[in-house]
């Protein structure tokens, strides 16, 4: 299982957000498709599979 980092800061007058994981990630095939709803399910079904029985 992958963790996740979550950094927050001031820069300026700018406050910088960022996040990072240790997941497996999208292949890059799928990439310029990430945010279509179909391919996040297919990811989320990879990661989190559905009991069965």
């Amino acid at each position: 299982m992958g963790k996740i980092f979550i950094q927050c800061y001031k820069d300026g007058n700018n406050v910088v957000f960022m996040v990072k994981d240790t997941g497996e990630g999208f292949s890059s095939e799928d990439f310029p498709r990430v945010f279509e709803p179909l391919l996040v399910d297919k990811y989320r079904e990879i990661a989190q599979p559905e009991e069965v029985g």
